[in-house]
């Protein structure tokens, strides 16, 4: 056969190329509403807001904004410009008043862009509830020209007017829907996931680098005296084998918030599974959480109770109904009554893992222990099995600044004389400037006591001591596990003790 001419090779060629690269005529994709359902619980837990986001963006709209500067300055730390009194918007004219919240918005937009939000697609008015969105559209030349407000428009005529309104009202529901979730998923990215970095990941509570160094909770023989930030140690603590996995990533896709999150989330991984494994890669939020073992392999690392497993003598997870081994000196582990992680099915068995139940169970058993340690957030299981790579992100956040809380911090041990109650005193400390509430939980040998109330509250900047008392009745070593939960309502991190007679 003849070879095709140079036209059809190009023609061809042509055809291929069409089909990759960006298409310019198909639609921007929507937000979801599981995105929106899934940010309002990331707000709703990790900010603590005077009203809880019902209503996304409802809420934020009938605020005046307000509801949306507070979160901004929960999440950096700091007052936003632009804020205006509430009298100035609801004593002011329709005109007048969104030339006010066009300017407080486009004040709170420009601060978000100085520190390295990607905003260019949203604007002031974009903001806005229905009427005064179309009011700034059409009066856009009333309200002063700048780069995150309103430009000056020609002239249209009344009919040009009236197709233009009917425009902007259909668009609106979409676009400030978006414009706030932009916002937001903006300001996590340049004020939560940039704490997020290899310094801080070498310093969190159950991370122990390959190189030996340990920043996990320690343990102590003193009185118990004890303090809400934590303090790290350096030098006389034994050396040990780390679970370092894959190394660090390098990556010209992911930020360095979000390559952290993928190496704390191998690490623990690797962990959990142990053995002779070839380490596991994570690379990905989107397929890599597709059979929910990793939050199993995640939840078991912090907290190897949830499983109420043991481990074999190269520290893998064996299968089968795992036994509830007796708790020892050197490794004191409190196995209560539910394991919601009991019998998962964890990455090294890829073959099982092909079986829609087991994922399912995977799934299920995941958000169990998530709802145990109270950090569901008031996901569903098909809220964790259908997330996407921007759900998952949240997720990881959500987990990583608050599942190291679970570490123990302090082993309190108690030299008792049988049958003479011993007292210990914890001394507790707020270093943030809101009160703190917590409600403790004692899970254990039932010889521990609580000497006070079930909820404490330690204001700003306060501290505050606490009994626990034990009345031995045996020789042998009692264990117990006393759990501090924040309520989220201040500034409060969980805190974990581990008692022992």
């Amino acid at each position: 056969a003849a070879p095709p001419s140079l036209t059809e090779t190009v023609e061809e060629l042509s055809a291929k190329l069409d089909r990759f690269g960006v298409d310019p005529a198909a639609p921007v994709p929507k937000t979801s509403d599981a995105e929106i359902a899934m940010l309002k619980r990331f707000l709703n837990t990790n900010c603590s807001l005077n009203a809880q986001l019902k209503q996304f963006p409802g809420d934020l709209l009938r605020s005046d904004g307000r509801m949306a500067i507070d979160i901004l300055e929960q999440m950096c730390s700091r007052n936003v410009p632009g804020r205006v009194k509430k009298s100035a918007v609801s004593n002011a004219g329709p005109v007048e008043r969104a030339r006010t919240l066009v300017q407080e918005y486009g004040a709170m937009l420009r601060f978000l862009k100085e520190h390295g939000a990607l905003l260019n697609t949203v604007r002031a008015e974009d903001l806005l509830d229905e009427e005064e969105h179309l009011i700034a559209k059409e009066l856009g030349d009333l309200l002063e020209m700048g780069e995150d407000g309103l430009g000056m428009r020609p002239r249209v005529t009344p009919t040009q007017a009236k197709l233009n309104r009917e425009t902007w009202k259909s668009e609106w529901p979409d676009l400030c829907k978006d414009a706030w979730v932009t916002v937001f998923m903006q300001a996590v990215r340049v004020f939560v996931l940039q704490r997020a970095n290899p310094a801080h990941l070498s310093g969190l509570p159950g991370v122990l680098l390959s190189d030996g160094s340990s920043a996990g909770g320690s343990e102590s023989k003193d009185s118990g005296e004890s303090k809400l930030e934590r303090s790290s140690t350096e030098g006389g603590k034994k050396k040990k084998k780390g679970h370092g996995g894959a190394p660090s990533m390098k990556s010209n896709v992911y930020s360095v918030g979000e390559s952290t999150l993928l190496k704390w989330l191998e690490y623990h991984v690797n962990k959990s599974i142990g053995g002779f494994t070839l380490p596991r890669r994570i690379d990905n939020f989107e397929t890599a959480f597709g059979n929910g073992a990793i939050l199993c392999h995640l939840l078991h690392s912090h907290m190897p109770s949830l499983g109420a497993a043991f481990e074999d003598e190269n520290g893998g997870l064996l299968g089968g109904a795992p036994e509830k081994k007796p708790v020892d000196e050197d490794n004191p582990e409190i196995v209560g009554a539910d394991a919601p992680l009991e019998g998962f099915i964890p990455l090294s068995n890829t073959a099982d893992l092909k079986s829609p139940e087991n994922v399912r169970k995977n799934f299920f058993r995941a958000l169990r222990a998530l709802r145990q340690v109270r950090l569901d957030m008031g996901m569903s299981e098909e809220d964790l099995s259908r997330g996407n790579a921007r759900t998952n992100v949240l997720l990881c956040i959500h987990l990583y600044f608050n599942l190291p809380n679970l570490v123990p911090k302090q082993t309190i041990e108690f030299d008792a004389t049988l049958g003479v109650t011993c007292e210990k005193i914890l001394d507790l400390q707020n270093p943030s400037a809101r009160p703190s509430k917590f409600v403790l939980q004692l899970e254990g040998c039932p010889e521990f006591e609580l000497n006070g109330p079930g909820e404490i509250t330690i204001g700003g900047r306060g501290s505050m001591q606490y009994p626990v008392s034990v009345t031995p009745r045996f020789s042998k070593p009692q264990w117990a596990r006393l759990v501090f939960w924040a309520t989220g309502h201040g500034g409060g991190q969980t805190m974990v003790f581990i008692l022992k007679s």
